[in-house]
């Protein structure tokens, strides 16, 4: 990939970009939040959490309407959609509550913290991956060239718009597609991989705003916690990093970045609402239109990655019944039965409604079913399990460098006691139970991925069984319950050093008593402050324990010295591969095996692949032919037919079957092992590719 220099230098060259797509991001989303009546850290996070959502649900509306989804349609979506924050914040101007502590405003080190902190997990992957060299995965071949599809024909939806992603003549096909309708408009038919990559270094920016606004509205007692969350953060490789690298999951990863922000719209609304006097107007109206904005958020969510959805439900599913238990104990204890019962049944009846969805919808009950059983695997019993599962773990390859597994022993560690000490400190009050349990249930799901077994395992399997998934779930409650074990160690040692520096650094008693009810359980026994050196120092910390590891698994991914099974393309083939646009026609059809790296010749070289993925539809009965017998085209009539019926000119031809560590002739076998001395025009040669027009059919 060239040396630091150069790629740092396409970094500054690229730096325009980065601009344009933080501001589209951010700013239009954070002005509708702010029309709507939020403030601080949170109308920021909402900010790319309203315009993901526009644009995943504005390219359904524009598929279902006919219309073309590219920037100006996304424009128009964005517009719409601050309108209708407008009008909300309009009808609800005279209902809102004021703030009730610091934690919901900006500060130096919360600022400070989001920039280095975003500096710590960007920077590694930046110094790995120049903006032009793609990365080579199984799902991102095909997420590059679904935003070439999209490029060509304009339909973002999740709802058909990917169909032609798998196969030239099947059925139509849903797939979550709101990743690539939030990306498409920043890119051309030429430029995804440098908009991907760049999208990539922005990935880590989302989730930390989100971070900073959840512990605030977790903990809003303890305005140091917003700050320190985003500092901290760096010490987890885990997620976002290996979720955009090594297993790159790239709409869940955007999904899973997401959620803290909508988790802090959500206990945001629900404190606001709760404030009014109950039931008057104006919390009746505030319900209403908190309810319906959060459905919407939850739908845009879902059609980027359901799992993102699903991550935030399982989130709020312990709290919930929490939360259930002591009201209707309340009301037990009251005498107000009829309103118990109401409750329970309306409880039972939502529950019941949506396991009826997922069995009555065709879709929902085939997907379910087949993820809850096809994950039944041999149990792994390891004793080391629950540490893999508390330290947030990240996989490593045996011959990374020392300094690779030192700094994640480091990290392991660290995440280890801060997690522990927060939960001590966090159930200590109400606020902070919830939050334990939130992590707890988070947690037995990554346990019961590591162990492959237990009463979760199917559960378990809508993640796909995948620690990488279910982490990313668990940083969500964990980073905050780190922050406050980090608070309650810091007080702790002070008091042990110094009785008496409370009362001179304005930690005593008094100051805890205006606190709201329910701030934290730091509330009595933590700072309440955060002082700018601690909030630059520690992210800095963090990240330079966990950088050799970001490091190590962008370059197994991005380069061609990589080792890694799914490196297909080589310098000299990629090369091969942006030539295609010179040596091919506009409207050429490449055949070639996709395991080889002819799919790249769609994303590289602006030219249609056969097959644009990883992954072969038996439904494409033509195209299965082909890959059973396409060497034998000068014998076999069929072949030239199928060839001229779908408009198949070319072919990406290797002559080496060994990829992904397999012999690819053993399932491709017409792929390979073809005669290009007849009926072949070699346009370009690399290394054992070759990249020729078919002349045999005429």
């Amino acid at each position: 990939m060239g040396d630091a220099t150069m790629v740092w230098g396409q970094w500054a060259a690229d730096v325009p970009r980065l601009l344009v797509m933080t501001a589209v991001l951010f700013l239009p989303g954070s002005l509708g939040a702010r029309l709507a009546g939020m403030r601080g850290p949170l109308a920021v996070a909402v900010g790319p959490l309203l315009a993901a959502c526009t644009a995943a649900i504005g390219a359904v509306a524009c598929g279902a309407l006919g219309l073309r989804w590219d920037a100006r349609t996304f424009a128009a979506s964005l517009l719409i959609a601050i309108g209708a924050c407008a009008l909300c914040g309009r009808a609800t101007r005279t209902d809102r509550p004021a703030p009730s502590s610091g934690a919901d405003r900006w500060s130096a080190p919360l600022v400070g913290a989001l920039a280095l902190g975003w500096a710590a997990i960007a920077f590694p992957f930046m110094a790995q991956a120049a903006p032009d060299t793609p990365i080579q995965g199984h799902d991102t071949v095909f997420h590059m060239n679904a935003l070439w599809r999209i490029l060509v024909d304009g339909n973002a939806s999740g709802f058909g718009g990917l169909t032609r992603m798998f196969g030239l003549d099947t059925t139509s096909t849903v797939f979550p597609a709101g990743w690539h309708a939030l990306v498409a408009p920043f890119a051309s038919r030429t430029t995804i991989v440098p908009v991907v990559n760049s999208f990539s270094a922005l990935v880590p920016l989302i989730w930390l705003t989100g971070l900073a606004a959840l512990a605030a509205a977790i903990l809003p007692g303890t305005p140091a916690l917003p700050a320190l969350t985003v500092a901290l953060a760096p010490l987890v490789a885990e997620f976002p990093t290996y979720m955009l690298t090594k297993y790159p999951a790239w709409p869940n990863a955007l999904g899973m970045a997401l959620v803290p922000a909508l988790a802090a719209l959500g206990l945001t609304g629900q404190r606001a609402v709760r404030l009014l006097p109950a039931g008057s107007p104006g919390r009746r109206r505030s319900l209403a239109i908190w309810a319906g904005a959060l459905v919407v958020q939850v739908l845009g969510i879902c059609l980027i990655h359901p799992l993102a959805g699903l991550s935030l439900g399982l989130l709020g599913a312990g709290p919930a019944v929490v939360a259930m238990s002591r009201r209707w104990g309340r009301l037990a204890r009251s005498g107000r039965s009829l309103r118990l019962w109401g409750e329970a049944v309306g409880a039972l009846g939502a529950a019941a409604a949506v396991a009826v969805l997922a069995v009555a919808v065709p879709f929902l009950h085939e997907r379910l079913a087949r993820m809850l059983s096809a994950f039944q695997t041999v149990p792994n019993v390891d004793w080391y399990n629950p540490f893999k599962a508390l330290s947030l773990w990240s996989i490593v390859d045996f011959e990374a460098s020392d300094r690779v597994w030192q700094g994640l022993l480091v990290a392991a560690v660290s995440v280890s006691v801060l997690t522990v000490a927060g939960a001590v400190e966090a159930l200590r009050t109400r606020a902070g139970r919830l939050l334990v349990t939130a992590w707890a249930v988070a947690s037995a799901l990554t346990l019961t991925s590591l162990m492959r077994s237990g009463p979760l395992l199917g559960l378990a399997g809508i993640w796909y069984l995948s620690t990488h998934r279910t982490m990313a779930v668990q940083a969500v409650a964990q980073l905050p319950l780190m922050a406050l074990g980090a608070l309650a160690i810091t007080s702790a040692a002070a008091r042990v050093l110094s009785p008496s520096s409370a009362r001179h650094r304005g930690q005593s008693r008094r100051p805890r008593r205006s606190l709201p009810a329910g701030a934290g359980a730091s509330a009595r026994n933590v700072p309440l402050t955060m002082g700018l050196v601690p909030a630059l120092l520690i992210p800095l910390a963090g990240g330079l324990a966990t950088a050799p590891q970001r490091a190590d698994l962008t370059w197994r991914m991005y380069s061609t010295d990589s080792p890694f099974s799914t490196i297909a393309l080589t310098d000299q083939t990629m090369a091969l591969a942006r030539r295609a646009s010179e040596l091919i026609p506009e409207d050429a059809l490449v055949l070639g095996d996709p395991f080889n790296g002819s799919a790249y010749v769609q994303v590289l070289g602006d030219r249609e692949a056969v097959f644009p993925q990883l992954y072969f539809r038996e439904s494409n009965t033509d195209l299965e032919y082909l890959r059973q017998h396409f060497n034998e085209i000068s014998t076999n009539p069929r072949v030239c037919s199928i060839l001229r019926s779908d408009g198949i000119g070319y072919a990406w031809i290797d002559s080496d079957p060994w990829h992904e560590g397999a012999d690819q002739s053993a399932v491709s076998p017409g792929l390979y092992d073809v005669d290009l001395r007849d009926g072949f025009e070699v346009l370009g040669r690399a290394e054992t590719v070759s990249l020729v027009r078919i002349t045999a059919c005429g």
